[in-house]
């Protein structure tokens, strides 16, 4: 550890750009010892992963005239850089929330949270997606609800299949899914017998085909 703590004050030192060092006086000793801290501050700060602090403490410095050179210099344009990637898709992610397209908002969030993890303002921005996701969500499944209650079960299945594509991590919406997928197989084949049943009927004695008919109709009332 403490050859560590070495190489980063002696390999990355800041110094005062244009001016020569004046050994001896208390206010440059200072000065150093304070530029020597915060070279330690960047260093750490990026390991964290906390690239913003790194890049405003950098700013600061070269503000103040100062320049960088060895590791810290190293760490401040990955920090840049890295800050510079997660903007970008944040950026894209706003575009796209704009649009409506939330699901794309969402990815491009994601992958900024994934470059910069604590890049907390896209944290923040992600909640707020993902609560418009989930709103939206909950007025597709109240509205499929409302169109299988009036028998359209076609338009409450693809209701549902727009909620599972906006949550597909919700597997209660999947069964739902399943569920009306299955009562529509079951309506379409009832449909098919009975379109079967009909077609035997007219190929029958028309006393018969009253009667069959008749008992058909009881067995549906029954159902």
């Amino acid at each position: 550890m403490g050859l560590f703590l070495l190489s980063m004050t002696a390999g990355c030192a800041l110094t005062r750009s244009g001016e020569p060092k004046s050994a001896g006086t208390t206010s440059n000793s200072n000065t150093e010892t304070e530029i020597k801290s915060q070279n330690t501050q960047i260093l750490k700060l990026s390991q964290a992963g906390e690239y913003k602090s790194v890049v405003d403490i950098a700013d600061a410095l070269i503000k103040g005239g100062h320049k960088c050179s060895g590791e810290v210099a190293e760490r401040i344009y990955f920090s840049r850089s890295q800050l510079y990637k997660a903007d970008a898709h944040v950026l894209e992610a706003l575009r796209h929330k704009r649009e409506g397209k939330l699901l794309d908002a969402q990815a491009n969030l994601l992958m900024a949270l994934e470059i910069y993890p604590k890049y907390y303002w896209a944290q923040n921005l992600l909640k707020k997606v993902e609560r418009s996701i989930n709103a939206q969500t909950t007025g597709l499944k109240k509205e499929a609800h409302n169109l299988e209650a009036d028998g359209n079960l076609d338009g409450a299945l693809s209701l549902v299949q727009d909620a599972v594509a906006l949550s597909p991590g919700d597997n209660d919406l999947k069964l739902e899914a399943t569920r009306l997928q299955n009562t529509m197989n079951m309506l379409l084949q009832e449909e098919r017998e009975q379109k079967h049943f009909e077609k035997m009927l007219v190929r029958m004695d028309s006393g018969l085909c009253d009667e069959i008919k008749k008992l058909l109709h009881e067995e549906a009332a029954a159902k």
